[in-house]
């Protein structure tokens, strides 16, 4: 085996594949800073493949994840390494806060906020994706809107439906749903296909606790709340 290579552990594969899922238009999830062509290709590929993947698929020549995430033309952007050893106490990947002309106080800043992020997220099932989506992310976009002091922000991961609502209807229903979380990669594509499907529009906040909207036709609606609460 190269060295610096490891088989990727399911539950790191499961949280990156989350995590790009997660992404907001104007965020991105990047391996071409820190990978070489070939490997940088071989994760997105991966990730793009990844709910068709079998259980036995040898991974063993994927580098360890090594990628950053960010807001497009943003001077910060988040740092993620994980270690070569993906062995279950080795999960953890090392996250700084990068970017253009920063100072050591905001450096400093950052990583007290990720340490006292990473406590309150370690008991978590994805701590990596929830330290990122719902604590880095939205403090991120608001140093970007100049409103970062250093403590949390309250914005949450939000995806968009379809677009393609139908406008031939009268009258518009509505639905809203929650739950004590959202986090599944399946049930957020299969959200994605019903409302493209049935002509709905719509979000969903993604984490903990979830949250989905839509609107549409009230038949529309009526299919997509039992699609969304029977699967």
């Amino acid at each position: 085996m190269p060295k610096g290579y490891s088989i990727v552990d399911k539950r790191v594969a499961e949280e990156l594949y989350l995590l790009k899922c997660s992404l907001l238009p104007g965020e991105f999830l990047s391996f071409q800073q820190f990978l070489t062509p070939e490997e940088s290709e071989g994760w997105s590929n991966y990730l793009d493949r990844y709910l068709e993947l079998s259980a036995t698929e040898d991974h063993s020549q994927l580098p360890s994840p090594y990628f950053c995430v960010g807001i497009n033309n943003a001077r910060l952007w988040i740092d993620v390494r994980y270690p070569i050893d993906t062995s279950p106490n080795r999960l953890l990947p090392v996250v700084t806060i990068k970017g253009e002309d920063i100072t050591r106080d905001e450096q400093e800043r950052w990583q007290s906020v990720i340490r006292e992020r990473n406590e309150e997220v370690k008991d978590s099932e994805f701590p990596t994706y929830e330290l990122i989506s719902t604590h880095l992310l939205p403090q991120l976009h608001g140093e970007v809107s100049g409103q970062c002091d250093g403590s949390p922000q309250k914005d949450t991961n939000t995806a968009i439906f379809s677009q393609n609502a139908i406008g031939t209807t009268s009258t518009t229903y509505h639905a809203l749903l929650t739950s004590h979380h959202l986090i599944s990669p399946t049930k957020r594509k299969n959200l994605q296909q019903w409302s493209s499907q049935l002509h709905v529009t719509g979000f969903a906040k993604v984490g903990y606790p979830g949250c989905i909207y839509c609107e549409g036709a009230q038949e529309q609606v009526e299919e997509f709340v039992a699609n969304t609460s029977g699967k």
